[in-house]
Parts: structure tokens; sequence; C-alpha cells
């Protein structure tokens, strides 16, 4: 099952959500507090985790988190739903992938979102958006300040 945690749900959980973020994350876009602040916008409702989990001979198996965060375009009025971060825990099947492609879309739909987007820095995590038919429609640069 693919699922979203409601807010008193993802305390208790924290600890692997937060390292499954952290490794999902470009490495150079990790500025200071990066992980509180995910907390505190989980918790406030504006970014959702999302769990897909298997029972598996009596016992819930984990195989993927993701966390998406609804994005709003003030100038032409569209939204669009970020898949902000992905982890997969163990390998995924086709149906896996599926139910949560699915999943994603029908919420993203249910928000009047116009497209489902995700910055992809992982080659495998490419092909699985383009295997939806997903395309690459930019690239992202990034100009850190940090050092200045």
């Amino acid at each position: 099952m693919f699922v979203r945690l409601l807010s008193d749900q993802i305390e208790p959980y924290w600890s692997g959500i937060s390292q499954a973020v952290e490794e999902s994350l470009v490495s150079h876009a990790s500025p200071n507090g990066r992980l509180t602040r995910i907390l505190e916008s989980v918790l406030t409702g504006s970014m959702q985790v999302w769990v897909l989990y298997r029972i598996e001979k009596g016992k819930q198996i984990v195989k993927a988190i993701v966390v998406t965060v609804l994005l709003e375009e003030e100038w032409d009025n569209t939204k669009s739903l970020l898949v902000y971060a992905v982890k997969a825990l163990v390998p995924l099947e086709r149906r896996d992938i599926s139910e949560m492609k699915n999943t994603l879309r029908l919420y993203a739909l249910d928000l009047k979102c116009i497209d489902i987007k995700g910055y992809v820095h992982d080659k495998r995590y490419r092909k699985l958006w383009e295997s939806f038919g997903g395309k690459e429609v930019s690239s992202l640069m990034s100009l850190d300040l940090r050092g200045d």
C-alpha cells in the first residue's frame, strides 16, 4: 500500500523518514536546519510524507518513502505537485511503482494540479520518470553562495 501519513504519525518515524530524505536529496543543496524546516512543514501539512509498504509473512516492510509539496504559481494561477524527495529502501517491483504513480496522480488531480514535477539527479530515478512518459524540460543550475 502507498499511503500518506498523518501529522501525528510523523514523529514516531521521523528518524527513518529524515534519513531517507537526507539520502535522497542533492548533497550541495543541504543548508543547515533543512531537516528541521522539513519536519515543521510536514507537521503543519504544507509538505506530505508518503510510505509504500507491503505485508510479507505477517511483517510490515517499508519499501519507499516519498515527500511531496504543492507548488502554487501566483503569476499564472497554476499548481504542480513537486516530488521533493524519494527514497527506495528495497528494490521496487513494477506494481509498486505503478501504485505510487497512480496515487500521486490522483492526489495531484484532486488538488487541481496541472503536472507532477521532480528534481532528478540519480539516473535510476530519471529512467523511472521516463518510463511514465516524463520528460526533461529544463536543467536546474545552482550558484552556491555559502562560501562567499
